[in-house]
């Protein structure tokens, strides 16, 4: 199976900077795979994602090498918007994107943009919209939506291009627990129609611990490691480390005496199993 992106030995440097943003970073996403990123600030998270669709190196200066590969397209050597059929890119503000008075406008607009037919466009709005479970909304202004409902606008415009990939950069981090939780339904709805690969930069690991099928840690532009889930976040010592948040059900059973790394659970149904079983 041939992997959605490649990336290969991936560094950028911002002009004047004296420390690489990201530094040699090495992986693939496979289709129908939903690969979480996390790491403190400062880790080149963001930075990776604008690596994504382009806007790195083309849009920024710096020193770049090494590669992304997405649909067998050089991205270093693609324009953002001959990308965008291939990748969509959901950012942390969703009304930084917004274009449209209207959601209907906001997923019209690229759509017509690229010259696609009234029918064409007719179809592929009706399913974006369906999927993120707004279709009641498109008359409303995406600017009077709540922070939640924002964000499944924005999905649903990068969806409405039928992408292979879509990548979100800390899509919950500024949003109330209902709103986080309306976002993940989407992204599980998605994994369950494998209609496309996921990218979810996050440090909400509760989240991605139910979401995710691996788990890429980062630290200071490098790449920590990149392990399945239950292995990621079974490593209690090695996230603590890093300074990142483990499952609240997993740092529970980390401290029962006699309770092996392997056998940590990472989500709420796998501790009850466990407990049943002991």
């Amino acid at each position: 199976m041939k992997p959605l992106i490649s990336v290969e030995h991936l560094s950028w440097s911002y002009i004047g900077s004296s420390r690489r943003a990201l530094d040699d970073l090495n992986f693939e996403l496979m289709p129908g795979e939903v690969l979480g990123i996390t790491g403190a600030s400062g880790a080149g998270k963001t930075t990776l994602t604008l690596c994504m669709n382009s806007l790195i190196p083309n849009n920024f200066h710096g020193e770049y090498s090494g590669s992304v590969m997405i649909s067998d397209r050089k991205v270093s050597e693609s324009r953002v918007c001959d990308l965008a059929q291939y990748v969509g890119i959901v950012f942390q503000d969703p009304e930084s994107q917004f274009m449209g008075m209207t959601v209907e406008e906001e997923l019209v607009f690229t759509l017509e943009n690229l010259g696609f037919s009234d029918e064409e466009i007719t179809r592929r709005i009706a399913e974006a919209i369906e999927t993120v479970g707004m279709a009641d909304f498109m008359q409303r202004s995406p600017f009077s939506l709540s922070g939640g409902q924002k964000q499944k606008v924005a999905i649903a415009s990068c969806l409405a291009l039928e992408p292979a990939v879509l990548v979100l950069d800390e899509p919950t981090s500024e949003l109330d627990p209902v709103g986080a939780s309306e976002v993940f339904s989407v992204l599980q709805n998605l994994k369950k129609q494998k209609s496309v690969g996921i990218i979810v930069v996050s440090h909400a690991t509760e989240d991605l611990a139910l979401l995710c099928d691996r788990v890429m840690l980062m630290s200071e532009g490098k790449q920590i490691c990149l392990r399945k889930i239950d292995e990621f976040f079974s490593d209690v010592a090695l996230l603590d480390e890093y300074g990142v948040q483990i499952p609240q059900i997993t740092e529970a059973f980390s401290m029962i005496p006699g309770i092996g790394k392997e056998d940590l659970p990472i989500t709420l149904d796998e501790a009850v199993r466990k407990l049943r079983g002991a």
